[in-house]
């Protein structure tokens, strides 16, 4: 299982997910389906109100080179998405540049795969968007999630369904509390070593979580401890980077913490060595 991490916006995830023995492919929350720039502050959505969001905790600067990072899961704790970028070496992953995300159909053109299925995590603009274009442009592609909210879905899903794309499961796992209709993707390969990996769009971030907006605290609790909290403790693929701005919160909250303290150190330092890998000042 090989994952094509994709950065969008301002600070949003898109991620393309590649079957590598059938070369079929899955796309997961399709904010933008072609190179666009983004437009701070004036972007139109189509689908599902605009909710305010953090600033992003590491902002680029315009004029970033188009970049997507190749990544296979790696083993790591949960809350923190870990990947393996394509020179082979070990890096945890907090920021790409994202002024100018990659086309997503030039990435599947390039990879040589067929683009079968989109995933959609939840209804909001910065996760479906791109829904509605992307079906016009591949007819028969097909649309899935938990809510009847996001654009051109084919198909509602439901809580524990499982889906199979070739080698690869998908288990599909409701997590209310960011919105009522809100759906996470687990998923797993047969005989591959790589570990699972989960897709929570914006139930679950590096040391954070999505606003709630639509459901109890009790749901949203549910959610993050007795859903995603129970699963292996391994790759955790999130909607938003917002890494650097949870921890320095977490921080003020917490002075004390000696976790919070070692997990912004360690974040800090990714940052610089991202920074460092791309060229630009800090």
């Amino acid at each position: 299982m090989k994952v094509k991490v994709i950065p969008v916006l301002e600070d949003n995830y898109m991620y393309l997910v590649i079957e590598e023995h059938t070369r079929e492919a899955v796309a997961v929350d399709v904010a933008v389906p072609k190179r666009v720039r983004a437009a701070f502050g004036r972007r139109e959505h189509s689908c599902g109100p605009r909710h305010r969001r953090p600033r992003p905790s590491v902002r680029t600067p315009r004029g970033s080179p188009d970049y997507a990072a190749e990544a296979h899961p790696l083993p790591g704790a949960l809350c923190t998405r870990a990947w393996r970028p394509n020179t082979g070496s070990h890096l945890d992953h907090l920021h790409l540049p994202n002024s100018h995300p990659f086309q997503l159909l030039e990435i599947v053109g390039r990879e040589g795969v067929s683009l079968t299925t989109v995933l959609t995590t939840h209804h909001h603009w910065d996760h479906a968007q791109g829904n509605t274009e992307l079906v016009r442009l591949l007819p028969g592609l097909v649309v899935l999630g938990a809510d009847e909210r996001i654009c051109a879905l084919t198909r509602r899903l439901a809580h524990g369904e499982e889906l199979r794309f070739g080698a690869i499961h998908v288990r599909c796992l409701l997590t209310p509390g960011h919105t009522s209709g809100h759906m996470s993707y687990f998923l797993w390969e047969d005989e591959c070593l790589d570990p699972p990996a989960v897709f929570s769009g914006d139930a679950l971030s590096v040391a954070g979580c999505g606003s709630r907006l639509e459901t109890t605290a009790q749901q949203m609790y549910h959610s993050l401890v007795e859903t995603l909290g129970t699963l292996p403790p391994e790759t955790v693929f999130c909607g938003h980077e917002h890494t650097l701005g949870n921890l320095e919160f977490a921080q003020k909250v917490e002075p004390c913490n000696n976790h919070v303290k070692a997990k912004l150190s360690w974040a800090k330092r990714g940052a610089c060595v991202q920074v460092h890998r791309e060229g630009r000042p800090s």
